[in-house]
């Protein structure tokens, strides 16, 4: 083989190494991509299902206790969101119940940490508001997992209409 042949192949070889590696590069990225969209969906879905759970609930404690409340004065105040005493994620019963509660699933192998927030929401202004109550509540739910670069943000807003 001449000098000229060898560096020929020397040069093939070369070529065929930065093709190698630009090809892996894009078939790890691929995974990756992959990977990360199938661990955001189960960081979605986990959301959509706590706001679910808290739709199925009443809208308040007093609602609870009297299901004919007109007066937004007699809701639960802002300040006071939260589990009442005894209770547990099984008997929430109204929705400021879960207000800042936290849990933990498992879509296996990825744990993914879930934190509710309640809030009164001011439709006048289109903002949430701890000062005023009101027969809508703003629900934020957070999904975080170390797999994913961001938490996951879903909100709600869930109002309490009557009819006189």
């Amino acid at each position: 083989m001449s000098f000229g042949e060898t560096i020929l192949v020397i040069g093939a070889l070369v070529i065929l190494s930065v093709v190698s590696l630009f090809l892996n590069e894009g078939i790890l990225e691929g995974s990756r991509t992959l990977t990360e969209s199938q661990v955001l969906a189960g960081a979605v879905s986990i959301g959509a299902s706590a706001i679910e759970k808290a739709k199925s609930l009443k809208f308040d404690e007093a609602v609870v206790q009297d299901s004919t409340l007109f007066n937004p004065a007699l809701l639960t105040d802002a300040v006071n969101f939260g589990p009442e005493a005894g209770e547990t994620p099984q008997t929430f019963d109204d929705i400021d119940d879960i207000h800042n509660f936290t849990d933990s699933t498992y879509i296996l192998p990825v744990q993914y940490t879930v934190i509710t927030r309640v809030a009164y929401f001011d439709t006048a202004a289109m903002s949430i508001t701890v000062s005023q109550k009101s027969f809508y509540k703003h629900i934020t739910v957070l999904v975080y997992t170390p797999f994913l670069r961001d938490t996951v943000h879903l909100q709600y807003v869930i109002s309490n209409w009557k009819q006189r």
